[in-house]
């Protein structure tokens, strides 16, 4: 699961993924406070953090959080979490942690006045050259630098719209660390609920592997590489 919210109020969008692990296990927290779910980040072991959507609702920032399960005999790799950076600090620290982190999300809240992130420490075949992130960007700048990184290898791994004046988007892209670059894909950004849930239908008929691979597999299956729509 990965949520995405409405504005103004504590209402979620989101994906599950099934899966054929046994015994895979998630932990879910939605409307929690930055106390709250800085709690939750130092005293969850057992679990993984692998998403945190930030979002303002009267005046109070609140988070909805995704815990996954490590691997059977697993553990969960070395993260930083931000989950309330201003748009200036978060520039300052994502230069600093190039040589040693690479992001594995990010959130633009919804009035875009904050930034929620997660970098890991450096494995999994990712390097400092191997990751590209990009915020701030309208959504012709979003489509170039996308039509531009999908030209060097690079994979749209999370995208995140926002609305300060314009609609905005903050993206992550990454080449090698094991997924498909070869894999055919589609973006679609600044969709109606209506349209939305029309592309998805479209897309999970045509795609013979289902609307969603994994993680590290990519976004939609089929269709146009690499096309912003």
């Amino acid at each position: 699961m990965h949520p995405s919210f409405f504005p103004a109020t504590h209402r979620y969008a989101a994906t599950w993924v099934k899966t054929s692990a046994a015994g895979a296990k998630q932990q879910i927290l939605p409307k929690l406070t930055l106390a709250e779910l800085n709690a939750q980040l130092a005293s969850t072991t057992a679990f993984c953090i692998k998403s945190i959507t930030g979002y303002t609702v009267a005046g109070t920032d609140f988070y909805a959080a995704v815990w996954d399960a490590p691997a059977s005999g697993g553990s969960c790799p070395e993260v930083d979490v931000r989950p309330a950076m201003t748009r200036d600090a978060y520039l300052q620290q994502f230069e600093s942690w190039r040589s040693t982190h690479y992001p594995t999300w990010i959130n633009r809240y919804a009035d875009g006045a904050k930034i929620a992130t997660i970098y890991t420490r450096n494995g999994a075949g990712i390097g400092p050259t191997d990751w590209e992130t990009r915020d701030n960007q309208d959504f012709a700048t979003f489509a170039a630098n996308n039509q531009q990184l999908t030209d060097r290898g690079y994979r749209l791994m999370v995208v995140s719209g926002f609305r300060a004046g314009f609609d905005g988007y903050a993206a992550i892209w990454w080449r090698g660390g094991g997924f498909r670059a070869d894999r055919a894909w589609e973006v679609h950004v600044g969709l109606s609920a209506e349209n939305y849930q029309c592309k998805f239908d479209n897309l999970v008929s045509c795609c013979s592997m289902g609307p969603w691979q994994s993680w590290t597999d990519g976004a939609f299956c089929c269709a146009h590489v690499g096309s912003v729509q």
